[in-house]
């Protein structure tokens, strides 16, 4: 009875041995993996942008994900010095890939001048010094001892340096008093 048993479980197996052989093999080529590997993972980062005699700009993250063509981080906030004026970005995640970060997920931008820009996604370019996106996006200015202005749209480009706004499909509510 062992033998018979024993016989069975030797013809399974060659049976599916066979049946594996005719498969076609699986290789290297065929799987095409996008697979991005991480170098380095930190976390509670604070970084500072500086030369010998001026601090730029201090970032700081819950954590950050290093790849080779992008940095990934979560809970980003910004805080940017650029001449006598001080400016701040936040947002729940952010992607740093050359000159540009990303910020996503109730990004906002704000400056000394009480001058806020919310969206769900805003890109600011380190080298122009310019804040743009494509998605909707609400821009409030606060004024003393009065109600804001706001100013909502489609897609907008913002000059940091020049504080000049050029926006696509906006609608405004001005204050008066």
């Amino acid at each position: 009875m062992v033998v018979k048993i024993f016989y069975v479980i030797i013809a399974l197996f060659s049976v599916s041995m066979v049946f594996l052989m005719t498969q076609s093999p699986y290789s290297s080529q065929n799987i095409k993996a996008e697979i991005s590997i991480a170098n380095m993972q930190a976390n509670n980062v604070v970084d500072y942008e500086l030369n010998s005699t001026l601090v730029y700009g201090r970032y700081e993250t819950k954590s950050i994900i290093r790849y080779k063509e992008y940095d990934e981080l979560d809970t980003f906030k910004g805080t940017l010095f650029r001449g006598d004026s001080v400016h701040f970005l936040e947002s729940k995640d952010a992607l740093i890939r050359q000159n540009l970060i990303t910020l996503t997920n109730d990004a906002i931008y704000k400056n000394q001048d009480d001058f806020k820009y919310e969206s769900q996604k805003i890109v600011y370019d380190m080298q122009k010094k310019e804040l743009f996106s494509d998605v909707p996006f609400k821009i409030t200015q606060y004024k003393q001892n009065a109600n804001a202005d706001i100013i909502t749209g489609n897609s907008v480009l913002y000059k940091i340096d020049d504080k000049k706004i050029f926006a696509k499909k906006v609608h405004g509510w001005l204050e008066r008093k």
